[in-house]
């Protein structure tokens, strides 16, 4: 399998807030699958408008992303702090 942990700091509404973000699959190859499909599925909603080449994580919707992938079978695991 597959693990990985992303700490993420910053601000919401003038409050700095952190998190951490914990993602597991069980099958490497299934996972990059699985975060291969839940941006094309955003590309054929027409929820990602930005034309050309980009960063994935630049124009997915994160909400919506990370809700995919949990549909998908990834184990995510979000920790506020």
């Amino acid at each position: 399998g597959i693990a990985f942990k992303m700490e993420v700091m910053g601000e919401i509404d003038g409050i700095n807030k952190q998190l951490d973000l914990y993602l597991y699959c069980n099958n490497v190859y299934k996972s990059t699958a699985i975060a291969t499909v839940a941006c094309v599925l955003q590309l054929i909603d027409c929820d990602i408008e930005s034309p050309g080449v980009s960063y994935m994580g630049h124009v997915v919707n994160i909400d919506k992303y990370i809700k995919e992938i949990e549909r998908l079978g990834m184990s995510v695991n979000i920790v506020w702090k």
